[in-house]
């Protein structure tokens, strides 16, 4: 590509990016959304309180523990929102790795969540010379949300899953068995790791709920993508030469599962700052798909992965369909507009998630759009206001 073009494409992106025009303000900062997505609670347990108190005399470590999880942090948490889930469980890679996605154990659990070689194999998490999937932030993500529902089906307690997650199915049905059949996690007689796990996490999201009441200052991380995805699965000829001139810290930096970078590496993407994802498609010849397509590209792939999507330039677009009458997805009250909202009536077995994908928008937006806490259930008959798209 002519030198001149590779500026002029910077100088568009950095024109018109959103996450460059301004300093980051309270409303840009994730910790907010993650808050208000919390609905565990339990922090006036006295084992929680106790590492509560643990965490904030070592503000410093707390601090550079949550400033390592700026690169992925957005991305979890989408994730969890998509699946509905307490987002309590976005900031578990701080407990299970201290958000170091090259953490590895003794037991050779490896990654942000932590995933023992054949659990990792178990949900898709494979290995090979040049790229490791556990550590990969996007892929072992998808794979421990995937982990933790299939635990909060089997248990219907998202503490019990927590511990199921920490120390295996069959411990946990053990101490179960053995404290008369409670559920009740803080009665039941787990390992000393397991029963600290879990306080460990409901501490840390009561002080990123209310940092101000413990007297903590939370690193600014913020409320918008770090990197994009760029599909890689096989390299097309050029991609080494164009990902040659990408910093090499950078491209370690977001993508911890790469090992090594050559013409049989197969890795599914790779995760860039966005004037770094752009200048590469670029040099690729790989368009941006456009808005409208039917697809809504965010979901898919958070969801399910590379298979579903060939190329995608993700966390920046959502592309999605207009509200339309549709046979069984329920029905749009009026054709959405640049400048006013459609109405949806919400029938049986439909969620936000579904909704979300239907009409191209994210569940965060739906949610703040309707003032619905997290977590809410959909009333059958309830019209849901849908923002336009476009």
């Amino acid at each position: 590509m002519h030198p001149i073009f590779r500026l002029l494409l910077l100088f568009f992106w950095l024109a018109s990016s959103p996450a460059h025009a301004e300093p980051e303000t309270g409303d840009d900062s994730i910790w907010p959304r993650i808050a208000q997505g919390m609905r565990l609670g339990g922090e006036q347990r006295p084992e929680v309180q106790r590492c509560i108190a643990s965490y904030t005399e070592s503000p410093a470590f707390l601090s550079v523990m949550l400033e390592r999880a700026a690169p992925f942090l957005w991305f979890i948490v989408e994730s969890a929102e998509i699946r509905e889930l307490p987002l309590e469980l976005a900031l578990l890679p701080a407990v299970e790795s201290g958000f170091n996605a090259h953490a590895r154990s003794a037991s050779a659990a490896l990654g942000l969540w932590q995933f023992i070689p054949p659990t990792g194999r178990a949900y898709g998490l494979g290995d090979n010379p040049g790229y490791d999937a556990r550590r990969d932030p996007v892929a072992s993500t998808r794979a421990a949300f995937s982990y933790l529902l299939e635990l909060h089906r089997e248990y219907d307690d998202w503490l019990l899953a927590l511990a199921a997650y920490n120390g295996g199915g069959v411990r946990l049905r053990t101490a179960i068995a053995e404290a008369g059949g409670s559920r009740d996690f803080w009665q039941l007689p787990l390992r000393s790791e397991t029963r600290d796990y879990v306080p460990r996490l409901l501490a840390l999201a009561a002080i990123v709920r209310e940092p101000e009441r413990y007297q903590v200052r939370l690193p600014t991380i913020s409320n918008r993508h770090a990197a994009e995805m760029v599909a890689m699965d096989e390299l097309p000829p050029g991609a080494l030469q164009a990902l040659g001139r990408v910093d090499p810290e950078l491209l370690r930096r977001f993508n911890p599962g790469l090992k090594r970078l050559n013409r049989q590496t197969r890795v599914p993407t790779l995760l860039l700052p966005p004037s770094e994802a752009l200048l590469l498609r670029a040099e690729l010849a790989d368009p941006i798909p456009a808005a409208g397509t039917g697809k809504t590209l965010r979901e898919n792939w958070l969801l399910q992965g590379p298979e579903v999507t060939d190329s995608l330039r993700l966390a920046t677009i959502s592309a999605g369909f207009p509200g339309k009458d549709q046979d069984g997805s329920g029905q749009a009250l009026t054709e959405p507009s640049a400048n006013r909202s459609s109405l949806h009536r919400v029938r049986s077995g439909e969620t936000l998630y579904s909704l979300a994908q239907q009409y191209g928008v994210s569940v965060q937006r739906l949610r703040q759009y309707n003032q619905l806490r997290a977590g809410a259930v959909l009333e059958v008959g309830r019209n849901l206001k849908i923002p336009s798209v476009h």
